[in-house]
């Protein structure tokens, strides 16, 4: 479990969605796609960003990327919590170093 969050215009995270369920083993590198699933109630503000170019940061990591999807999937996690889930693919472009993320805007 992660938590994906956004870094704002003022430079705070804030939270897309926790607890987001990475899909498989992953690195956070420039060109790279994160796979994971959330429950449904849990991702309002992510699906306002999708197709749109953000911030995000996962595992400390911050990040520009474009979430390309987020759609209805059945998964074992979503059977866990008996739960609707949804699968989302956010596209990293770049990682950002700590002195980055407070020129973003």
């Amino acid at each position: 479990m992660a938590c994906l969050s956004k870094i704002s215009e003022d430079g705070h995270f804030v939270v897309y969605a926790n607890p987001i369920f990475i899909q498989r083993p992953y690195e956070l590198q420039d060109g790279a796609t994160l796979i994971f699933e959330v429950i449904e109630i849990e991702a309002t503000a992510l699906k306002k960003v999708v197709g749109a170019i953000d911030s995000f940061v996962v595992d400390s990591q911050a990040f520009v990327g474009i979430l390309e999807e987020l759609l209805p999937v059945q998964s074992a996690t979503g059977e866990m919590f008996g739960r609707s889930m949804l699968r989302g693919k956010i596209f990293i472009k770049n990682l950002l170093l700590e002195e980055q993320t407070n020129t973003l805007n």
